[in-house]
């Protein structure tokens, strides 16, 4: 992947989905998956964050936080996010202004992670 030019890698060990019943990730198991990818590749890692009381977790062994696009104006998670002072992957909701996701970003801003 290296060698392709991947400068990281992004994989989701929490899965959104509109069913309870669908597939939801490993959660803490893909973390440490992940984790190992890292340390085998080099590549920092980035996966998604869902819920504030994830965000410990996931910053623990990730070296990005995303925050995906269902979860854009979830202001809680944006400031707890935030505060881990951690890059964060913004995505945009579909059918959001650009207004919108930069109101978003301004949350993350806000709390002096820039």
């Amino acid at each position: 992947m290296r060698a392709a030019g991947a400068t990281l890698l992004r994989g989701g060990a929490y899965k959104p989905r509109s069913s309870p019943y669908a597939f939801r990730g490993l959660g803490e198991e893909a973390l440490a998956l992940l984790a190992e990818v890292r340390a085998e590749t080099g590549l920092p890692i980035v996966t998604e964050v869902m819920d504030t009381r994830q965000v410990d977790v996931v910053a623990e062994h990730a070296d990005m936080l995303q925050i995906g696009a269902r979860n854009m104006q979830n202001f809680d998670l944006l400031q707890e996010a935030a505060r881990t002072r951690m890059p964060i992957l913004l995505k945009r909701a579909f059918g959001s202004s650009l207004r919108d996701w930069l109101g978003a970003a301004e949350y993350i801003l806000n709390e002096g992670n820039d």
